[in-house]
């Protein structure tokens, strides 16, 4: 976990109880955010984007520190990607589940089954078609791994990330029930703040949708 710090937009990174050869770190990759963040002076929260100290895959979470209304600084968390992976892996109802949380983007960073083949990269072609389209909904999908599924997403209006979650009970004549939960940031730092839990229910053949 890293907290850095941009000060006056120069994005040089500055690790707090890290490192105190601050002189030598790099420049940050994900500038835009940056200038984001400056320009709306409000939090926000990055794609999945290549780290430049850690090299590796990484979101950000950016929060701008004000005095007399102008952004002095702008602070970087990094939350651990497993952070995400833990929270999916207890929410999963069953092995027939595929649960995944998607960047602005469309790219996975977190998910179940086979995180390790599939984080870093996009969602189905079908599945990735309908998220430009619509913040929420509920079709007919073909995961990464070749299997026919019914899938929900929701995207959240905080952090911009979509959540879906994907059942093979439709197949059987079972329908799926997506519920958003509240719209409140994870206190642990995980933002999946819309996070909808999807389950097989009944017989009825209609797929349903309530909200919490």
């Amino acid at each position: 976990m890293k907290v850095s710090i941009a000060k006056e937009r120069r994005a040089q990174e500055r690790r707090v109880a890290a490192t105190p050869d601050t002189a030598s770190l790099p420049p940050r990759n994900n500038r835009e955010i940056v200038e984001k963040v400056f320009a709306t002076k409000s939090p926000q929260y990055s794609n999945l984007f290549i780290g430049a100290a850690k090299k590796q895959l990484i979101v950000t979470v950016e929060v701008p520190v004000l005095r007399d209304g102008e952004v002095l600084y702008d602070i970087s968390f990094s939350p651990p990607l497993e952070i995400f992976q833990a929270i999916i892996d207890k929410q999963r109802p069953s092995q027939d589940w595929t649960i995944s949380i998607f960047d602005g983007n469309g790219i996975s960073f977190a998910r179940v089954p086979n995180p390790q083949d599939t984080i870093g990269k996009q969602a189905s072609p079908l599945l990735y078609a309908e998220m430009l389209r619509r913040r929420e909904a509920t079709l007919p999908t073909v995961s990464l791994e070749g299997t026919p599924l019914i899938t929900t997403f929701v995207r959240s209006s905080l952090t911009d990330w979509d959540r879906g979650c994907r059942d093979r009970g439709k197949l059987a004549g079972q329908p799926v029930v997506a519920q958003p939960g509240h719209h409140q940031p994870d206190r642990r730092g995980a933002a999946a703040d819309r996070a909808c839990l999807c389950r097989a229910h009944g017989h009825d053949d209609r797929p349903r949708r309530s909200a919490s």
